[in-house]
């Protein structure tokens, strides 16, 4: 007789994917080979073309199309409430397209002797270490990244160039994700994620605020700006009255102009009152 190994953590194979993003995913084998995290997409756990590769706020490798096509079949099934069990999903806390950044490992020889086909594999740009996943390989994530060089480094090239001095090669980038971490820090990642978001969302809703105070504060501006305008008209044209009585006073044909004119007025009107009366 024999054992019939039903359990699926018996089986040949079973967990070698432990490392894909599919939160759900039941993690029976701990031990994860750090090469095959660093060299398959965390999706579909098939090698990955290092020249179209990107990485979540966790650090875990996609594929670029299998990370977008996964997240069109989350946002069709959430559309729809299906529940399709057929496809590997891609983990929540990659919200969209912007929590993908782009990867460019530089590509060397492999040191792997045990290869009969040469191959290339990423190394670091500066110490020239195989990043393996047994070399700490770090991201470096930048908001407006148009660049076409690495962007990938080791840890050592971080402790001899120092930050300063990474940032002036290849730079300015504002964060360091670290790739394909060791299970035992995710609890801390995540944590560090959250806390990031959170700030994120405070600093939005401070902005939103002082946006609109500030509009407030232009509207008011404004109206007072109006009223000014206003008075300043109405204290011009008062000027200008004051000043043409003044220039009538003193001018004596002006005056003798002016008081004739009201004389002839004052004198018609009295004609026609008296014409009335008699």
């Amino acid at each position: 007789g024999g054992v019939i190994a039903s359990n699926r953590k018996y089986l040949r194979g079973a967990g070698t994917a432990d490392h894909t993003a599919d939160a759900a995913r039941k993690r029976g084998n701990a031990s994860v080979d750090p090469v095959e995290v660093m060299t398959t997409c965390a999706v579909t756990g098939t090698p990955l073309n290092f020249a179209s590769t990107v990485a979540c706020p966790y650090g875990r490798l996609y594929g670029r199309e299998a990370a977008v096509e996964a997240l069109l079949r989350r946002a069709q099934r959430d559309k729809t409430n299906a529940n399709d069990g057929d496809f590997e999903e891609i983990g929540g806390h990659v919200r969209g397209l912007k929590d993908l950044h782009p990867v460019r490992f530089q590509l060397g020889p492999s040191s792997d002797e045990t290869q009969t086909t040469s191959s290339s594999v990423p190394v670091c740009p500066m110490t020239g270490l195989e990043l393996n996943g047994m070399v700490t390989a770090l991201l470096l994530v930048s908001k407006k990244d148009k660049k076409t060089t690495p962007n990938v480094v080791s840890e050592r090239a971080l402790k001899e160039m120092g930050l300063e001095a990474l940032q002036a090669e290849y730079g300015p980038f504002d964060e360091m994700i670290r790739l394909a971490p060791p299970a035992s820090s995710l609890d801390e990642i995540k944590e560090q994620l959250e806390q990031k978001r959170t700030l994120e969302k405070l600093s939005k809703k401070s902005k939103k605020k002082d946006g609109t105070k500030r509009k407030k504060m232009d509207e008011t501006k404004d109206q007072c700006s109006i009223a000014t305008k206003v008075q300043r008209k109405e204290s011009s044209s008062s000027l200008r009255k004051s000043q043409l009585s003044s220039t009538v006073a003193s001018n004596a044909v002006l005056s003798s102009l002016y008081n004739n004119s009201s004389a002839e007025q004052i004198s018609e009107k009295e004609k026609n009152n008296n014409l009335f009366a008699r």
